[in-house]
């Protein structure tokens, strides 16, 4: 196994066209691991979180390959259901809360599509290439559309990198 690997890592050091991959682990006061997070190119990022009781036994393993896609007239919902982010027909993407608009990215023109890419940012394509972006960039990040109404990337730390500033609904 050792072998394959070593093989593996000269030949992507030989072929330049190869994406890089960085793997990033986080341990905590005690030396665990407790997450770890993979990016390379814009489909193939995931992330690993794991916790521990008071034992060191592991009770909570999460493995997540998140890239949200939003299309027009497609739209995500808060958990509660009471948070709507939406990619208009017309190119703009918005959060809305009961009916009215609490943010808006801005964009417009059709056929627009966003991506919450699993290399940890937020990016709305329209026909020609990106039109916005979080400008984020965050091996193992989440998205999430929480119940008060902010929208926020969470890097693998669960440090906030990106948000609305919307919260408190």
């Amino acid at each position: 196994m050792r072998k394959i690997g070593l093989v593996a890592l000269m030949v992507m050091m030989a072929a330049p066209g190869i994406a890089q991959v960085t793997t990033r682990y986080v341990y905590d006061a005690r030396g665990r691991l407790v997450g770890s997070g993979v990016s390379g190119n814009v489909n193939n990022g995931n992330a690993v979180r794991t916790s521990y009781d008071a034992a060191d036994n592991r009770v909570n393993y999460q493995a997540t390959n998140e890239i949200v896609q939003i299309s027009a007239g497609q739209h995500i919902s808060s958990p509660d259901g009471r948070f709507v982010l939406a990619q208009q027909g017309d190119g703009n993407l918005v959060l809305y809360f009961a009916g009215a608009a609490l943010w808006a990215s801005g964009t417009f023109g059709s056929n627009f599509t966003t991506y919450f890419q699993s290399d940890g940012n937020l990016v709305t394509y329209g026909p020609s290439g990106p039109v916005w972006n979080s400008a984020t960039n965050a091996i193992g990040a989440r998205l999430a559309l929480q119940n008060d109404g902010n929208l926020v990337i969470y890097d693998l730390d669960d440090r906030v990198v990106w948000a609305t500033n919307t919260g408190g609904h």
